[in-house]
């Protein structure tokens, strides 16, 4: 077989030539959503800043004729970037020849952008995603369009034209997706393991955690006639207890014949992933299984490894790991487990596995999910007594981590709780919790570098041992502190206009939240002329931390400031966080006509901040320095009683 031909190309040089890119029916049509959009956005934001060229990753295409390629692997990252052309360069956009087998309607969308066609379940994707990145890029900043166009690098593969391409393709669509790096590390580990009730225990629970989108112990089977099962004998009989000891429970995983099994790579891609997903029959069981992680596995294994070897001392962003550095990047997932497993220790692979298990367990009780967008929950799983036709059988229902059937009736089986209906302590500490939960995760949304969650998760792993039990004050004192030692880190950048972070902007809505009546009377609201007097901007039940609130804006604007105002423009008082596309549109208007449109139209208003600034009648110098004051003077007490906190 002849070799790959392997080129390097920017973003200007793939499209300004005379190659066509063809999508093939048997690949997925384009599913790239705004989460991935953005993180790919903020990726390049990224090594923008830091001047280095950015390595998309592969094209692997296979030559129909001279120009024509068939694209097997990175249609998803092409798509993309042949959306954002569009943006950046019409020129480049239009040079840029890639279209879809088969599928019209995204062949139309992608080619015809901006030109109104409406979208259907085939281009859907591709026409919100354009809308996005027409608000997101800003293309008044030349220097980070021609960033992506020159800087932006793709290694297009060619396989060989005598590939056996039916075999190929055989390989791939049994699996259904490519091979991922965290399989490679699996096979590697499961190798050095010593027999085959080892490598089937390790590989089960590897398998139940890598699905971050389902809840751990629903993984692992479960039948209402037979309480003898592997969930019950993994976790105990309500499902509150963690293993702490691979040897102790490598036998529940003994498969029945014995017969040795591959953990070749091979054997992974040859593997149906579907074998070890198979669906409880049980209704109840599966209703609520699902949700939306905010972390994807790669990642939250490097989360997960980093706590293990309780590498405190070494910076998280860094990018040039030698042999114990852990730096929560997946891009050196493969490198890093190497470096750290190299020596073939099988206690501490199976020490590993174990934590691994602890941690996803802690992470499916403690930390926030969604079930839509911003819909945030916190829910833990209780087991349930439900009689049918005489006959009683039991499963595991959503319930909140931190309400009254977790806390006081863990042990109560028999009657099932509505979520909504707790006692008013329970319902605010658990709400408070999400609270702090949602504004570090919208504040820090990319997958990698999750600072925040890595401490959340190192104070879990330290907290709760065997039984799974977490008082809810203990968890607001510590997330608070961490709050409060993210804002100091970052204080000094209060007043830098959008370049003040936008973690500072959500750390004061949460206090304000918190204590909203301290700060904000709607009966003190100034309302424009002929305006409805009870109209409320923004309540504190309405309120909650969005992943589209990610623009900072100056309420007094720029494109209207005056000498009376030039210097106090980017001062923290006239500054708020809203979303991209109420920046889009509010931007170039006074402040008087951001009061009318938001009182007169049916705009929520984003942030608590801005309400208390939308209720201002007038807004001037004198305003925005005396907000400004207010606003830091939140900030400063909230630190002054967190240190007070910390000497108790």
């Amino acid at each position: 077989m002849k070799m790959s031909l392997v080129g390097k190309f920017n973003i200007k040089s793939l499209a300004n030539n005379q190659d066509k890119y063809i999508i093939p029916i048997y690949q997925r049509n384009y599913a790239w959503g705004i989460d991935e959009v953005e993180l790919l956005i903020s990726d390049l934001e990224e090594a923008k800043n830091k001047n280095s060229n950015y390595y998309v990753g592969g094209l692997i295409v296979y030559r129909r004729d001279k120009y024509t390629f068939e694209v097997i692997d990175g249609q998803q990252r092409l798509t993309t970037f042949k959306i954002l052309l569009k943006i950046i360069d019409e020129e480049l956009f239009d040079s840029l020849d890639l279209n879809f087998d088969c599928r019209k309607h995204s062949t139309e969308a992608l080619n015809h952008l901006g030109s109104g066609i409406k979208n259907n379940s085939e281009n859907s994707h591709i026409i919100h995603n354009y809308e996005f990145m027409k608000s997101r890029i800003d293309k008044k900043k030349v220097d980070f369009l021609n960033f992506i166009k020159e800087k932006v690098i793709i290694i297009r593969t060619e396989i060989p034209e005598d590939t056996d391409l039916n075999h190929y393709f055989e390989i791939m669509n049994n699996r259904g997706e490519q091979l991922e790096q965290h399989e490679i590390i699996k096979a590697n580990l499961m190798e050095k393991l010593s027999n085959e009730n080892e490598r089937s225990a390790f590989a089960a629970i590897w398998d139940a955690c890598s699905d971050m989108d389902v809840y751990l112990i629903k993984k692992f089977s479960y039948s209402s006639d037979n309480e003898n099962n592997i969930r019950t004998k993994l976790f105990g009989d309500l499902c509150n207890h963690i293993p702490t000891n691979f040897d102790s429970i490598k036998d529940i995983f003994r498969k029945e014949g014995g017969g040795s099994e591959e953990n070749t790579i091979l054997a992974l891609l040859k593997r149906n992933l579907g074998d070890n997903n198979k669906k409880d029959s049980n209704a109840d069981e599966n209703r609520g299984a699902t949700f939306k992680s905010i972390i994807d596995f790669p990642n939250f294994l490097m989360i997960a490894l980093k706590i293990f070897f309780n590498n405190d001392e070494i910076s998280l962003n860094d990018k040039y790991l030698i042999k114990t550095e852990i730096s929560l990047n997946d891009k050196y997932l493969i490198k890093t487990f190497k470096d750290c497993f190299e020596d073939g220790d099988k206690s501490k692979i199976k020490n590993f596995i174990i934590f691994l298990l602890k941690i996803r367990v802690l992470f499916d009780r403690y930390i926030i999910k969604s079930k839509e967008d911003d819909d945030w929950v916190l829910y833990a799983l209780k087991k349930y007594k439900r009689n049918n036709k005489g006959k009683d059988y039991f499963y595991f229902g959503e319930v909140n981590s931190f309400g009254k059937a977790i806390l006081d009736d863990i042990a109560t089986i028999t009657e099932e709780v509505d979520n909504n209906v707790e006692t008013d302590k329970y319902k605010e500490e658990h709400k408070k919790i999400i609270m702090l939960l949602s504004m570090f995760h919208v504040s820090f949304r990319q997958k990698i570098y999750k600072e925040w969650l890595y401490e959340v998760l190192k104070f879990l792993s330290n907290k709760v041992n065997i039984d799974v039990n977490l008082r809810p004050d203990e968890y607001i004192n510590f997330l608070e502190k961490l709050a409060s030692k993210f804002f100091y880190a970052r204080k000094k950048l209060l007043d830098c206009g959008t370049g003040t972070p936008n973690y500072i902007f959500n750390y004061l809505d949460y206090l304000l939240w918190r204590d909203l009546s301290l700060y904000y009377n709607t009966n003190n609201i100034h309302y424009p002329p002929n305006l409805n007097s009870d109209k409320i901007i923004l309540s504190k039940e309405g309120f909650s931390f969005s992943m589209a609130r990610n623009s900072v804006e100056h309420y007094y604007p720029r494109s209207r400031q005056d000498n009376n105002v030039e210097n106090d423009i980017d001062n923290f008082g006239n500054l708020c966080l809203i979303s991209h596309y109420q920046n889009s549109s509010l931007n170039a208007k006074s402040t008087e006509g951001k009061r009318a449109q938001y009182f007169s139209e049916d705009i929520t208003c984003a942030s608590l901040k801005q309400a208390i600034m939308l209720s201002k009648s007038t807004w001037d110098i004198e305003t925005i320095n005396e907000h400004g004051k207010e606003m830091k003077s939140i900030l400063e007490k909230e630190t002054e009683r967190v240190n007070y906190l910390d000497k108790d």
